[in-house]
């Protein structure tokens, strides 16, 4: 038999409530990409649901900002920029998103490069921290200890290091 009116708008609210949970839960677990297709559907649903899907999947973009924004504060490079990249699958627009990713990874990268340069000091390789400093002057170009590094006559400090070590 046919479904009346009533058992039809009954049926509809409970697949929308379905899709819903499994939106809801995708979310919950981090399946980030399974939420968007949810999402996608859920748009086409009565307007009430089509509202919360959004406001939910909003909600989830905007904690996975927040946490990014938090982890890079905290230098956890790694975390932050996987939190970034999990914004950008809910939102790939978002300028925010990309903004804290590149961020991030920038971040990343000049941290990397500050422990480089303390190794090859450590180690007296002039050479080596010309380089490494002249790359973090590259991100960073107005720090002034780079530029010193970079600047630094080398040669010449050397050779009055050994002047000075001989005639002791």
């Amino acid at each position: 038999g046919k479904l009346t009116a009533a058992q039809n708008a009954k049926l509809k609210k409970a697949q929308e409530e379905a899709l819903f949970a499994r939106l809801k839960e995708a979310l919950d677990v981090g399946d980030y990409r399974k939420a968007v297709r949810l999402q996608d559907r859920a748009a086409a649903m009565s307007g009430e649901y089509a509202a919360k899907a959004k406001e939910l999947l909003n909600r989830k973009f905007t904690a996975l900002l927040s946490a990014a924004d938090k982890a890079l504060r905290e230098k956890r490079y790694d975390e932050a920029i996987r939190l970034a990249q999990s914004a950008l699958v809910l939102k790939p627009e978002s300028q925010a998103a990309h903004g804290k990713l590149t961020a991030a990874q920038g971040a990343k990268r000049i941290s990397f490069l500050w422990r480089r340069l303390r190794e090859v000091v450590a180690e007296r390789k002039w050479a080596d921290a010309r380089r490494v400093a002249a790359q973090i002057l590259k991100l960073q170009n107005d720090n002034s200890t780079a530029k010193q590094v970079v600047d630094f006559q080398w040669a010449k400090y050397l050779v009055q290091q050994k002047v000075l070590h001989r005639h002791r």
